[in-house]
């Protein structure tokens, strides 16, 4: 849970750029008749779980690469002052 809080920005900002790449996997680059017949009804669960491992792996790295370096310099600033 305490995951979660930390990356819940970074995951308010990753989501909207993973559900558009999934989707277009799903639906372009494999053919929805295609996944429909192999995984039958079961295949939106594999897109919505495929969808917040993405989520999640996105939203780690931009908290990883972004947040964090910007909230130690906030630290750093308010130090000084």
């Amino acid at each position: 849970m305490r995951l979660i809080s930390r990356l819940s920005y970074s995951l308010y900002l990753s989501h909207m750029l993973v559900a558009p790449m999934v989707g277009s996997f799903f639906l372009g680059v494999l053919n929805k008749d295609f996944v429909q017949g192999l995984f039958g009804e079961i295949w939106y669960a594999l897109y919505f779980l495929i969808f917040l491992f993405f989520s999640f792996l996105i939203a780690l790295i931009m908290h990883i690469m972004v947040e964090k370096p910007f909230l130690k310099l906030k630290d750093a600033i308010s130090m000084k002052q």
